[in-house]
């Protein structure tokens, strides 16, 4: 994940429509893969300056664009020329966007603290560009995206645990929440549309013991899943279901 400086040039225009055109932009981006969520801008005398994240180096090039990026990249042009992106580093502590030549399988995979690509690689578990996979729907990813922030959500009430902790429990923790089917249709739309398995993560928060979590089968078919060397992060995999899991959280505290 990379921090990168846009620079727009106004050229006269009327600051309100520069603007306008501008956060047009940023969200086609966002939508399209090519930016993560969160940015911030400032007024300059001759334009603006927009500072965002990116999944890797190139993100920002022209062969990532949608019809929409296009569109809206033509008209902030005319207000000063194109869009100058200086790439200013990569952000400390986040994970490099995966490089494999071709990735045996993917994972849907955030935490609530998460900003990277919430698609992982099966083979190096770096974040995927979301536009390096076909579209799911109308040249944009905005369905990945309305799941990553619901999923989020949920995160961010169990980890406070003041509000609506057991709600955000349930929604990850059970492979038939509305969370999870969600995500487990985006997981089949995904195996489908690059020939890739693509699996699923059901987090796990209480286990009364160990042996309990040994025992513990597939939530879909009762198969046996768990596994006996990790995965990336994961103890337990079904390969039928599409399914990952891992040890209780609250045996590791």
């Amino acid at each position: 994940m990379y921090t990168a400086e846009v620079r727009f040039r106004a050229a006269g225009a009327a600051e309100a429509e520069l603007a306008d055109g501008i956060h047009h932009l940023l969200a086609c981006w966002l939508k399209n893969g090519q930016i993560l969520d969160g940015w911030l801008t400032a007024e300059q005398e001759d334009g603006l300056l927009a500072f965002v994240s990116t999944p890797a180096e190139d993100s920002l090039l022209d062969t990532f664009a949608n019809r929409y990026v296009r569109k809206l990249t033509e008209r902030v042009t005319e207000y000063g020329g194109p869009p100058e992106v200086r790439l200013l580093g990569m952000e400390s502590e986040s994970r490099p966007a995966c490089e494999c030549k071709s990735s045996p399988a993917f994972v849907l995979f955030t935490t609530y603290l998460g900003r990277e690509s919430p698609l992982r690689c099966g083979d190096c578990f770096n974040p995927v560009p979301l536009y390096r996979i076909p579209y799911i729907h109308d040249e944009e990813y905005s369905e990945v995206l309305k799941w990553e922030a619901d999923y989020k959500a949920c995160d961010t009430l169990q980890m406070h645990i003041e509000t609506g902790e057991r709600f955000g429990e349930r929604q990850m923790g059970r492979h038939d929440s509305s969370l999870s089917r969600r995500g487990r249709e985006l997981c089949t739309s995904i195996s489908s549309l690059t020939g890739r398995p693509t699996y699923y993560y059901v987090h796990k928060f209480r286990a009364r013991s160990s042996l309990e979590e040994d025992q513990r089968r597939c939530p879909d078919c009762g198969g046996e899943w768990k596994l006996g060397e990790r995965w990336h992060l994961f103890d337990f995999k079904c390969d039928s279901c599409l399914l990952l899991s891992a040890i209780a959280s609250s045996l590791h505290r």
